[in-house]
C-alpha cells in the first residue's frame, strides 16, 4: 500500500446504490399518488338501510368493481373516495353485500369528474339488479312506444292539485325501444310518492352537474318532469298491468334512490308552482336536442341541452319553459319571487 492512499469501504458503494434506489421508489411513488390525485376522479357516498324496517346496515361492504370497496360504519353509512373518471363520464358497475340479505347491483352507473354521487340503497332478502345508464340528455334516447301518448279522456279529478301517489312500472330496462322490442314486459307495478318520484326522475333525464353552473336548467327540468307525470296520472293506467307510467325512457327514466342534492332542490325550488294552459294540466315532452324536438310527431316539446344553454345565457326557468310550452300559465303567478328560487 502506497502511503497516503485510502482503504476503500467495499460496502459504501453498495450503500450509495441502495440510497439512489430508495429515493428513486420514493420519487415514483410519489409521482404515482401525485397523478392519481390530480387526475379526474368523483366519490361515491351514501346509506345502505333494511327494505323493511329503515334501519341503517352496519358493516356492509361496498364495492366498485374492478376499482375499491368499503364497509359501512355503525350509521349504514358509507364513501368511496377518488374513483378514477376518464372524462365526460365513466360507468361503473357498484354492489352491496350484508349477511343475511341479497346482493345489490347497480350496473352501468355513470359518474362524473369531481362530482359525488350519493345513493340510498335499501336491500332486501332477494338480489337485486339495476341497470342505470346515463341521463337521457347524453344517450338521445326517444321513445317508440307513441301508442301510450295516445289523447285519451282525463281520469285525473284534478288539475289544481297534485296526484299524491303514481303508479310505476318496473321493468328491467333503461331505454325505449329495447323494452318495446322485448314485449313490453312489467315486473311489478309500485305505488311511489310524487315528489319521491319526480325527485328521482330528474337525474335520470337532466344532468345532475349543470346545477353547478345552469341551476335554471334544472329548475325548467323539475317542472317538465312533474308536468308530465302529472298528465300521465290523468290519463289512467295506460301502460301494462295497469302502470300509469314505465321506468325508462318510453315515458321518464325513473331509478328508486338516486335523487341528487342538486336536482332534489330544483324540485323543491318549483314545487308549488303548476305549469297549464286555460287551467288545465297538458301533454308536454322532452328531449335531448333541438333537432330531436323538431323531428317528434309529439310537440311541444323542449330540448334538455336547449334549457342548458338558455340557462347559461342568464334565461330564468319560468322564461326557459314559456320559450318552448307556450301557451302557458304558471299558477300561483303571486309565489314568483325571484329570491325563492334563485
Amino acid at each position: 500500500m502506497q502511503p497516503g492512499s485510502r482503504i476503500r469501504n467495499p460496502f459504501s458503494r453498495r450503500r450509495k446504490r441502495v440510497s439512489r434506489f430508495a429515493i428513486a421508489i420514493t420519487l415514483f411513488l410519489a409521482l404515482t399518488f401525485s397523478a392519481r390525485a390530480q387526475s379526474p376522479s368523483a366519490n361515491i357516498t351514501g346509506i345502505i338501510l333494511d327494505s323493511q324496517t329503515g334501519a341503517p346496515i352496519a358493516n356492509a361492504t361496498v364495492s366498485v368493481i374492478g376499482v375499491d370497496a368499503t364497509r359501512t360504519d355503525s350509521f349504514g353509512n358509507f364513501i368511496l373516495r377518488d374513483i378514477p373518471v376518464v372524462a365526460p363520464y365513466q360507468l361503473v358497475t357498484i354492489t352491496v353485500t350484508a349477511p343475511g340479505y341479497g346482493a345489490w347491483t347497480m350496473r352501468d352507473a355513470v359518474l362524473f369528474p369531481n362530482i359525488t354521487r350519493t345513493l340510498t340503497i335499501q336491500l332486501g332478502t332477494q338480489n337485486e339488479l339495476i341497470v342505470a345508464g346515463l341521463p337521457r340528455a347524453l344517450t338521445g334516447d326517444q321513445p317508440i312506444d307513441w301508442r301510450g301518448n295516445l289523447p285519451r279522456a282525463p281520469r285525473y279529478f284534478s288539475n289544481d292539485i297534485p296526484p299524491l301517489t303514481i303508479k310505476v312500472g318496473i321493468t328491467d330496462f333503461a331505454n325505449c325501444s329495447d323494452w318495446v322490442n322485448a314485449g313490453m314486459p312489467v315486473k311489478r307495478v309500485d305505488a311511489i310518492d310524487f315528489k319521491t318520484y319526480v325527485k328521482n326522475v330528474l337525474p335520470n333525464e337532466w344532468l345532475a352537474s349543470w346545477g353547478n353552473d345552469a341551476p335554471d336548467s334544472l329548475r325548467a327540468g323539475a317542472i317538465a318532469v312533474k308536468m308530465f307525470a302529472w298528465w300521465r296520472v290523468n290519463l289512467g293506467g295506460v301502460r301494462p298491468l295497469g302502470a300509469e307510467v314505465v321506468d325508462n325512457t318510453c315515458d321518464q327514466r325513473y331509478l328508486a334512490n338516486t335523487n341528487d342534492p342538486r336536482t332534489d332542490a330544483a324540485v323543491d325550488a318549483t314545487w308549488d308552482f303548476i305549469m297549464r294552459r286555460n287551467a288545465q294540466v297538458i301533454e308536454i315532452h322532452y328531449l335531448a336536442t333541438v333537432a330531436q324536438c323538431q323531428a317528434s310527431p309529439y310537440p311541444p316539446c323542449m330540448p334538455q341541452w336547449g334549457t342548458y344553454n338558455d340557462a347559461l345565457d342568464g334565461m330564468e326557468w319560468r322564461t326557459i319553459l314559456h320559450r318552448y310550452y307556450d301557451p302557458v300559465q304558471f299558477f300561483p303567478d303571486w309565489l314568483y319571487l325571484p329570491m325563492i328560487v334563485k
